[in-house]
């Protein structure tokens, strides 16, 4: 189970999964008033800042490491190996850690940039933290998907 959610190619519904995890946990969160991550109220423009920073950096590094395994396709070890799925399972490692990676960019550059939503105030305030849970879930799952991407 671990290693087809952790290797499968289904991009899409890895997003869809913590979406929706993300809207149940903010959903909890708004109907109990609490609080499982804490939202930055000082220094947030920073926190966003330094988000968006560390995800550009790995999701940089998971960039060269899938060129990398791109340029040197040719080599004859690449050749011995593709009838195993070795190459296909780094390479989804390294997609996964950059598509969670740019999900949390996206995320991240929207509360830097101030996306302003003019609804009423208990949706701006649920909106918010949902987008907050979305960005920090990325980010760990990108963490995640560029360690595994290492040891491999």
């Amino acid at each position: 189970m671990v290693s087809r959610m952790l290797y499968g190619k289904n991009i899409k519904r890895k997003v869809i999964i913590i979406i929706f995890f993300c809207f149940i946990l903010e959903c909890i969160e708004y109907r109990f008033n609490y609080q499982f991550f804490v939202y930055p109220q000082d220094e947030e423009l920073n926190y966003h800042a330094t988000i968006l920073t560390v995800n550009s950096i790995l999701s940089g590094f998971s960039l060269t490491n899938l060129g990398i395994l791109m340029s040197i396709s040719a080599d004859q070890l690449i050749e011995k190996l593709k009838g195993t799925d070795i190459l296909l399972k780094r390479n989804t490692v390294i997609l996964n850690s950059i598509i969670f990676g740019a999900l949390s960019i996206f995320v991240s550059l929207a509360f830097v940039v101030r996306v302003d939503i003019n609804l009423k105030e208990h949706v701006n305030y649920f909106i918010k933290n949902f987008a907050f849970n979305v960005e920090i879930f990325s980010l760990v799952i990108s963490i995640i998907y560029f360690l595994v991407s290492i040891k491999k």
